[in-house]
């Protein structure tokens, strides 16, 4: 059989064209591939000796055979020893508009590709292959160690609407590439095709990218044909989207798989190995992306990756992002301070990219983004996020160029194929010092919340093609009312926009096409640069904004701004509960057809910050804000029990404006100097919930006590004035646990109204426990 395949070559370069060799040591037609090929004609085979070529290769679309002399013994060994090495410059090798019917790259090594345009300004693809309207036969080679941003190992793309032949893939490994956003191992585009030869079988595995580590075939055009991937070794034997991410309803075999996956939570430090199991924090594996390549989870074993201290970056530990997440598999650090995700300037972070539910990052910093591609990137992408939570972290130091975020949550496709129930909760996340036109976009979400949220110190760039953009900016697509967004205990603070696009500068927040719900926040000190109009908050596009107990102070051109309603679709809404607004009404720029209404006591005037300890925008002791907001929030809304800075969120009479509650005592009445009672006893008191929300379906509110020793025993409820409201008991008791319930009425069986109450347990006439809590309706 061998010897009539080379019989069948040398007769196919006879009638058809030459042979040129390809020698390093002066011996053959030409020491470089590339000059080979330029001095090529259609027909000719370019064979390839042994050696490392430092080479990125271009076809030139010319009809040619490019081997090694695998082609006339098939030998394997030339396989291994004729190595195109990429230089991590360009594309190993291009094939680009060539539809020919001999065209075949064969028998090679490519390695350390690092991408080129597939299309005009566009990102870097196929690091180890760049096919493009072409249909080359590759065969039997080694694709290994590359990287792009599509296509780490092979790219295969098309003229928009114009495909143009189908690629073979004949016996090659694709192993351990890298792709930022898509296909680490293959990534084809939409209306592109592909053939995976079915006798001669490729294998692919181990390979890592933001999405379809292996293999993506991408693309929701309803044009886009379906393909059959039959491989002999893959990573997984039965894999998801994480492994194959396919919107054409592809079919997939294989007969063996390169790993076993781990029903566990796996462990990484960053003196692991990835050959170590990871199972425990003492045989840990070193990158996070092989944890979650290894790693198994569904609803009935959700797991965790815990991430020891230390900087996991490309240059330091070899880290592969962006990271491509996981159902059910959440990732958490030590801390803050102690775990750093640190792109090294290079990509995005974190990629959830196929509607992954129910996962968590907590407990890390994120840090040094650097988007430098066309594509719309970010140190997080999570696309329709379902039950995801962002917790503890902070992202810092990401420089983004055009309109780029830190956090993006944009739709797929049209809103019919929006997915329902799309959630998203950061709590305790921090995001400072970015350079770009946005720090955080967030829509087409059902539900976002926001706790203890800080956005400070972004800045634009302003040597990127765009400038400017809010620090925050949320919002829904032509059903404004499904979209809702809930902002507790926030901080926006001292954000620069250099918008010079448009003169309506949106500052630090924006919202568009949803409800958005902002209690207890803080917006100060933003300013717009370049702004003419516009305001550190911004209403566009049907938003209706819900403003609790919040600040807005300090702000350039304008507190609040309300764009045109008749520009892109109706008026926005503006309810104001008892806030301050610095200047009132004339803080507010409001242009046509838009409604702002005022609800409560509100205030103008100066807040009074306390600038001298570690929260600027704390309040002093003479803060008009003390005791000035109100609890009588919509059903939905809950009050958070800590402020910003994690103390009691109500101290005095009610609650203050802002997102820092006044801890020295409130303005208003207070409670009887017969209440302050030293700990004298080892008895615990305590009310749950708290606060309490008096609703149609809760009405009781569970009150605890553990005696430490038997006697008479007394509970009281009393307002801040020092009245008594009700007497909950009053018996002798023994040593032991008691759970009594009120149904918040007072002795004549009234309800009471929402504010903050007081517990008051004495013992054997002494009292020795005086608790607090709040009820709200």
């Amino acid at each position: 059989m061998k010897k009539i395949i080379i019989f069948l070559l040398f007769l196919y370069w006879f009638l058809y064209g030459v042979t040129i060799e390809v020698k390093q040591d002066g011996t053959g037609d030409y020491t470089q591939i590339q000059t080979a090929i330029e001095n090529a004609v259609n027909g000719d085979t370019i064979l390839v000796y042994h050696g490392i070529y430092y080479e990125n290769i271009n076809f030139n679309a010319k009809d040619i055979v490019v081997s090694s002399l695998y082609l006339v013994d098939e030998n394997n060994e030339h396989i291994n020893t004729t190595i195109i090495d990429g230089n991590h410059s360009g594309s190993c090798v291009r094939i680009v508009d060539s539809n020919n019917e001999y065209l075949m790259l064969c028998g090679f090594t490519l390695q350390n590709g690092s991408g080129s345009p597939c299309y005009e300004d566009y990102d870097l693809s196929g690091g180890g292959i760049l096919i493009y309207n072409s249909s080359p036969i590759i065969k039997k080679c080694t694709i290994k160690n590359n990287s792009a941003f599509y296509g780490g190992g092979i790219k295969i793309a098309y003229r928009y609407n114009s495909p143009i032949g189908c690629p073979i893939l004949k016996g090659n490994r694709i192993l351990k590439n890298h792709a930022y956003y898509a296909g680490g191992g293959i990534s084809i585009a939409y209306l592109g095709d592909v053939e995976f030869d079915p006798n001669n079988l490729n294998s692919v595995y181990l390979n890592t990218a933001g999405t379809g580590n292996d293999i993506i075939r991408g693309g929701i055009d309803p044009q886009t044909q379906p393909i059959n991937v039959i491989v002999d070794t893959f990573t997984v034997m039965n894999p998801d989207n994480f492994y194959f991410s396919d919107h054409a309803n592809s079919s997939f075999s294989c007969q063996h798989s390169a790993i076993e996956q781990v029903n566990s939570d796996l462990y990484v430090a960053t003196d692991g190995d990835d050959n170590n199991s990871g199972l425990s924090p003492f045989e840990p594996l070193k990158t996070i992306a092989r944890a979650y390549i290894n790693i198994y989870a569904d609803e009935d074993n959700p797991h965790t990756i815990h991430v020891a201290s230390g900087t996991y970056s490309p240059s330091a530990t070899g880290e592969k992002y962006g990271l491509n997440m996981k159902d059910y598999v959440s990732l958490q650090g030590v801390g803050e301070n102690e775990t750093f995700l640190d792109a090294d300037y290079q990509s995005f972070l974190i990629l959830g990219q196929d509607h992954e539910k129910k996962y968590t990052i907590s407990d890390l910093t994120i840090m040094n983004h650097y988007e430098t591609m066309r594509h719309f990137s970010s140190a997080i992408e999570i696309f329709q996020p379902r039950d995801v939570t962002i917790r503890n972290v902070t992202i810092r130091n990401c420089i983004d160029v055009g309109s780029v975020t830190c956090i993006t949550t944009p739709r797929q496709g049209n809103t019919e194929n929006t997915l329902e129930g799309n959630k998203l909760l950061l709590d305790n996340v921090t995001m400072r010092d970015n350079v770009g036109s946005c720090t955080a976009i967030l829509s087409y979400i059902d539900d976002i919340v926001f706790n203890n949220f800080i956005v400070k110190n972004n800045t634009p760039n302003y040597n990127a093609e765009f400038i400017g953009g809010s620090a925050v900016a949320v919002g829904g697509l032509f059903d404004p009312e499904r979209y809702v967004c809930k902002i507790y205990n926030s901080q926006f603070s001292n954000n620069i926009d250099g918008t010079i696009e448009w003169p309506n500068s949106p500052i630090a927040f924006e919202a568009m096409y949803n409800h958005t719900y902002m209690i207890n926040c803080t917006i100060a000190n933003n300013e717009g640069v370049e702004a003419t109009n516009g305001g550190a908050i911004s209403l566009s596009n049907f938003a209706t904004l819900d403003l609790y107990n919040s600040i807005a102070y300090g702000n350039f051109p304008n507190q609040i701004f309300l764009e045109n309603g008749n520009i892109y679709g109706g008026p926005s809404h503006l309810n104001i509960h008892n806030s301050l607004i610095e200047n009132g009404e004339e803080g507010i720029l409001e242009q046509p057809n838009n409604e702002v209404a005022w609800y409560g006591e509100n205030l103008t005037c100066d807040p009074l910050f306390d600038s001298t300890g570690d929260y600027p925008f704390a309040l002093s002791s003479t803060s008009p804000c003390i005791d000035a907001g109100t609890l009588d929030l919509p059903e939905g809304i809950e009050l958070p029990e800590t402020d910003l800075a994690g103390n009691p969120r109500v101290v005095g009479a009610s609650v203050d404006m802002g997102a820092y509650e006044y801890q020295g005592g409130g303005s208003g009445d207070s409670q009887d100097d017969d209440l302050q009672v030293p700990d004298i006893t080892n008895t615990l008191l305590s009310v749950y919930p708290n606060p309490f929300r008096i609703s149609a379906t809760k009405s009781e509110v569970t009150i605890k006590l553990e005696l430490s020793k038997a006697g008479n025993i007394r509970l009281d409820i009393y307002n801040l004035k020092g009245q008594k409201i009700k007497t909950i008991m009053d018996a002798y008791a023994s040593k032991g646990v008691y759970n009594s319930k009120w149904d918040c009425k007072d002795e004549t069986g009234k309800k009471i109204s929402s504010g903050m109450y007081l517990i008051k347990l004495t013992e054997n006439g002494k009292i020795t426990r005086v608790n607090r809590f709040t009820v709200v309706k």
